[in-house]
């Protein structure tokens, strides 16, 4: 099995949170999604916070980055809990557990802002990005329509399917086997 197939364009947008500290979330409003695609021809937008933009959600589920950190090690990367901007998915929580039991990368749940994700991009440091969640379980990232505080429309590419080392695929077939039973693994499943 893969991933879905059909690369992503994502709109990032500051105006609004979809969860907050209080532990609530909005609702993803129709209209977010009209004005990504309308504008820019994106089918998702990610949700950013404070003047620094720092990246929360995309849509209505979590996301996670795969790059070169600065000092060049192979980083996968989401957002923390703590800020109470983000939804604790079962998706995200059974990722980064198997993430960190392979040892294959560093795997962080830290603040990162979009700031930190166009110098990747065009650092050639940015590997996948993709979303996460119960209904889709990854879907990938092909690309970010950003517009800076300049004003300026950038769009900036990501190799999500063709990058090495296939971390993403190799997480969705991990996850999926376990769905569908294919593989066993203690605590994950219960008989009905």
């Amino acid at each position: 099995m893969k991933p879905a197939q059909h690369l992503l364009k994502i709109l990032p947008r500051l105006r609004a949170v979809r969860a907050y500290s209080s532990g609530t979330s909005r609702p993803l409003l129709h209209s977010d999604l009209e004005e990504a695609s309308r504008t820019h021809g994106c089918q998702q937008v990610i949700w950013l916070y404070g003047p620094d933009e720092q990246v929360t959600e995309a849509g209505a589920m979590n996301l996670f980055a795969l790059w070169k950190d600065k000092e060049g090690q192979l980083e996968l990367i989401t957002p923390p809990l703590d800020s109470g901007l983000i939804l604790p998915g079962v998706t995200r929580r059974s990722l980064l557990e198997l993430a960190r039991k392979w040892d294959i990368c560093k795997v962080s749940e830290r603040t990162f802002t979009m700031s930190d994700i166009v110098d990747a991009i065009k650092e050639k440091r940015m590997l996948q990005l993709f979303f996460t969640g119960t209904a889709v379980v990854m879907s990938p990232i092909g690309e970010i329509v950003y517009r800076p505080k300049d004003g300026n429309v950038v769009r900036l590419p990501i190799p999500t399917m063709t990058a090495e080392p296939k971390i993403m695929q190799r997480l969705f077939n991990a996850i999926v086997d376990i769905q569908y039973g294919r593989v066993e693994v203690p605590g994950w499943t219960v008989e009905c």
